[in-house]
């Protein structure tokens, strides 16, 4: 797996899980790049304590995986 963490605004990770839910399920037998969402606020500190894990897309990331 081909992992990035992505730091990103709460309303950010919710839509890309809205976005992903309309797409195949991630397969964990296929090389396949995974973005691991980190909800944060407006300073940068952790929101909760979860992540969200999406298929990659076109996103910034500071982190790589």
């Amino acid at each position: 797996m081909d992992l990035r963490y992505c730091s990103c605004a709460l309303a950010d990770v919710a839509q890309a899980v809205e976005e992903a839910r309309h797409r195949d399920r991630i397969r964990l037998d296929e090389p396949v790049g995974v973005d691991i969402l980190l909800p944060v606020d407006d300073r940068g500190a952790p929101v909760g304590d979860w992540v969200a894990f999406v298929r990659r897309g076109r996103r910034h990331c500071d982190s790589p995986g």
